[in-house]
């Protein structure tokens, strides 16, 4: 920083339900392009400047206090903002506002910030007040960033500006009177830069002519017109002739000022004309951007499913080795199952066969038991003795019917051979 000097800076312009936007806010301590579709408010954003360099107390007679242009017009043919066109553009509601962050680089080094915010008042006046602060200590005020672009304060400042600033710095002040604007916009201490800490535009002599110098001035900064040219430079004579001082004005420099501001507004409508095209290219820029980043996914996804492809080909293969391998096993088992049940049925049949045999053997042995009953209190040695007999007296008579039987049926035999011949000896003899 110059320490041998004091500078005064312009450092950002501020909009809040201004100008057809909710918010917005433009840092003009430096070279900006202001970007973006026709109608949004760019141009108005920076043209709301001249309003905190005048000292008026409302927008009546809006063409000659501000000269607002409207539209597309040239030099021969100007059309300008009326008062409600002006009023309602820019102080559409109570909430409205618009806010000039101004910083003093001063003598030996240090700075010194303060805000102009100018609201809507009754009948077409317009409100200032001034508090020595930068806008950072009174943006919460007017609008919350935390979250993503931000909104709108959950207490709106509304018609309680004066109090809401107070509370941030004591010295907050509004001015109404078109001589203390005047007095606090163009008077500068630089010795005693805390008395004057709301000067904008330095004049070293405030008289009428000044003040109409620099309106003629600021017109012919933000129009770049010639009539504002003649304006500045009939003002300038007259004070000279009023006054009998000389009010230093480099006309020639001027000339080349507005030549250069022709040429880079030149500049800005061959932009302004390319903007289309330009808007085109970022669409297709983004369009391109899309499609590649789709196709890396798709080349990241081919390549992974690919990669997936092969690692379920080889767990199919080895799937299909263990199902070959249960599949033999499975064979091996059903043949084994096949044996088990052969042998199963082989089993079952001697297990009938010997259920049988053990129901026989319990069924003699039943009669047995029921035999030995019969013989209380007798050893078995007797009771086996008393069988035998019972079975050699049995077998005896066994043997003695099968003789008699023999007989019987021997005699039967023989009288069946007698019977026969009886019938041949009375059979009656054929005739010879």
């Amino acid at each position: 920083m110059n320490t041998s000097t004091t500078k005064i800076i312009i450092k950002r312009i501020v909009a809040v339900d201004s100008s057809s936007m909710a918010y917005a806010e433009a840092l003009l301590n430096d070279n900006i392009l202001l970007m973006g579709l026709g109608n949004v408010g760019k141009s108005s954003l920076v043209n709301a400047v001249r309003f905190f360099l005048l000292p008026d107390t409302n927008v009546n007679q809006a063409k000659d206090k501000f000269a607002f242009r409207s539209g597309a017009d040239s030099d021969d043919k100007e059309s300008y903002y009326d008062k409600d066109e002006l009023y309602n553009y820019y102080f559409p509601t109570v909430h409205s506002r618009l806010i000039l962050e101004v910083e003093h680089q001063l003598l030996g080094g240090g700075t010194q910030s303060h805000c102009q915010i100018i609201s809507r008042g009754g009948d077409y006046k317009i409100q200032r007040v001034f508090i020595p602060e930068p806008y950072e200590a009174i943006e919460h005020l007017f609008w919350q960033k935390d979250d993503g672009n931000g909104t709108r304060p959950t207490s709106p400042v509304g018609s309680d500006l004066v109090p809401r600033l107070r509370e941030v710095n004591k010295n907050a002040k509004q001015y109404s009177q078109r001589d203390q604007l005047i007095e606090a916009l163009y008077s500068f201490n630089a010795m005693n830069p805390a008395s004057t800490p709301f000067a904008i535009f330095p004049l070293s002599n405030i008289r009428a002519n000044s003040v109409d110098s620099v309106r003629a001035l600021v017109k012919m900064l933000f129009n770049q017109d010639a009539g504002s040219l003649r304006l500045m430079t009939a003002t300038a004579v007259e004070a000279q002739d009023a006054f009998d001082e000389t009010l230093e004005i480099d006309i020639n420099e001027i000339i080349g000022k507005k030549y250069e501001l022709t040429q880079r507004k030149e500049q800005l409508v061959k932009l302004r004309a390319l903007e289309p095209q330009f808007t085109e290219l970022q669409e297709q820029f983004s369009r391109l951007q899309k499609k590649s980043a789709a196709t890396s996914q798709f080349i990241s996804l081919y390549q992974n499913t690919t990669v997936h492809c092969q690692s379920l080909e080889e767990q199919a293969d080895a799937i299909g080795r263990r199902v070959e391998t249960l599949r033999q096993k499975c064979k091996t088992l059903s043949q084994q199952k096949q044996n088990a049940l052969t042998d199963m049925q082989v089993s079952q049949k001697q297990v009938n066969r010997l259920n049988k045999e053990i129901e026989q053997k319990t069924a003699i042995k039943n009669q047995c038991d029921q035999i030995i009953a019969s013989y209380p209190d007798e050893g078995i040695s007797f009771v086996l003795g008393s069988l035998e007999d019972y079975l050699e007296e049995k077998q005896s008579d066994y043997k003695n019917r099968t003789e008699q039987n023999t007989r019987e049926r021997r005699i039967t035999e023989l009288e069946e051979l007698i019977k026969g011949k009886e019938q041949e000896v009375t059979a009656p003899r054929p005739k010879r």
